[in-house]
């Protein structure tokens, strides 16, 4: 029984330079506190839907969902989908961004660049 592998073929005849690209480039998980984001997402949700709309039943139209989903919504029992989210930032852009971009980015005085 023959088993197949894997041939790895490097061809050093062709110089690399140096990449100065990445210089300036900041560590994503540096600038996102990616587990705050999902944890706090359906209470941030309830009350932006909440102080956009209303009422569920106006968001409900709005986001072309149930009652159901816009109520669960509004007691921060879920979050949105991607669908969601996008039609609420280009809707609202001055109003997403306060309510889910600022308050994840930490400060970047203190981070290093990233080489």
């Amino acid at each position: 029984m023959t088993r197949s592998h894997l041939t790895l073929v490097v061809s050093n005849d062709v110089p690399c330079p140096e990449s100065v690209s990445g210089l300036g480039q900041k560590s994503l998980a540096k600038v996102l506190d990616a587990y705050r984001l999902r944890v706090e997402l359906p209470d941030r949700w309830s009350a932006y839907v909440a102080d956009r709309f209303g009422s569920y039943e106006v968001a409900a139209t709005f986001f072309g969902v149930t009652g159901q989903t816009a109520w669960n919504w509004f007691e921060g029992l879920n979050r949105p989908s991607a669908d969601k989210m996008l039609m609420a930032q280009l809707s609202d852009p001055q109003g997403y961004r306060a309510a889910f971009i600022d308050p994840y980015l930490v400060d970047p005085a203190p981070l290093r660049e990233v080489a």
